[in-house]
């Protein structure tokens, strides 16, 4: 099958991962990044060298790449890129992000405290930085937007939190939440109008990015994810990032892209990446049949590879 594909950020976790199984599935795929310092060129077809999405010939360098090189699909992996692709009309090919609703509920992090609250599952107290409402210590410093553990800081006593407080410019750019203490889990849930699936991975952290997990079947976090599901529009993959306290799930965070953990999800055969291309694209790149029964209690880490360990 002769489809074309373009991954912005193809220097990155995700945007290498993704190059990888699109090697898999033999389709020709390129990579762009603002940097030519990184694996992706052993990875893609071919990489190409642009600039910053902050400069005003981003979107030309874009276009003049999907016309000369045929594109079919455009696949941003980063926040700001998929923020750009979001907020401006794209008529020249398609790109792979997910519908606009979600992406403004799950962007900003007030706002997916908002959504979580009025559809009444359990969320980690929320409050605006800049109000005068007060938390117990311990308590999490975040900004609003952002990614893995950039601007997120564990505040366990005063003198802490002051410090952070001087160095913040924009309080009205950040929130304090609830701190969880439980086990932290990150789930996937991929829908179109006639399909559902989703799968959750018991993880831990190595710099904000998924090293090692444990597949889990959980009736309470399923349920969770089911009801988010059909609380609001979702036309694609989507990442949930959530804490297990007392066998109760609490979310504190929706991510509308592809997560770090997408690789691990194709080697269990959830290929959330592959089926979005599909209903995107509006064809059937062959999959192998999900079944969680099958990979249940299965464990993962990675180190320069991916291992699979069966417990």
């Amino acid at each position: 099958m002769n489809v074309k594909i373009l991954v912005t950020g193809c220097g990155g976790d995700i945007g290498t991962n993704i190059g990888r199984i699109l090697k898999k599935f033999n389709l020709e795929c390129y990579g762009v990044d603002i940097s030519t310092l990184h694996g992706g060129k052993y990875i893609f077809t071919d990489c190409f060298q642009i600039c910053k999405v902050s400069n005003n010939n981003y979107l030309q360098e874009i276009k003049e790449l999907v016309f000369r090189l045929r594109i079919d699909l455009v696949i941003p992996t980063s926040e700001v890129e998929i923020n750009f692709f979001q907020k401006n009309d794209i008529d020249f090919v398609k790109v792979l992000i997910c519908n606009n609703k979600i992406y403004d509920i799950s962007n900003d992090k007030y706002l997916t405290y908002l959504f979580l609250k009025s559809i009444n599952v359990p969320y980690p107290d929320t409050h605006e930085l800049d109000t005068t409402e007060k938390m117990n210590y311990p308590f999490i410093l975040k900004k609003k937007n952002g990614c893995g553990n950039s601007g997120v800081y564990f505040i366990d006593n005063e003198l802490i939190y002051k410090y952070h407080l001087n160095k913040i410019k924009n309080k009205n750019e950040y929130i304090i939440q609830e701190y969880l203490d439980g086990d932290e889990y990150t789930c996937c849930i991929f829908k179109t109008k006639n399909k559902y699936k989703h799968i959750s991975f018991k993880r831990k952290l190595h710099g904000g990015t998924t090293k090692s997990g444990e597949v889990v079947n959980n009736d309470n976090i399923d349920n969770l994810l089911f009801k988010i599901s059909n609380s609001i529009e979702i036309d694609g993959s989507i990442n949930i990032q959530l804490r297990l306290v007392n066998g109760i799930p609490y979310i504190f965070e929706i991510n509308p892209r592809f997560s770090s953990t997408i690789y691990f999800r194709y080697l269990f055969n959830f290929n959330d990446l592959i089926w979005s291309i599909n209903n995107s694209l509006n064809i059937d790149i062959k999959t192998e049949s999900f079944n969680i029964n099958k990979i249940e209690n299965y464990t993962f880490c990675t180190h320069n590879e991916h291992f699979l360990i069966k417990n």
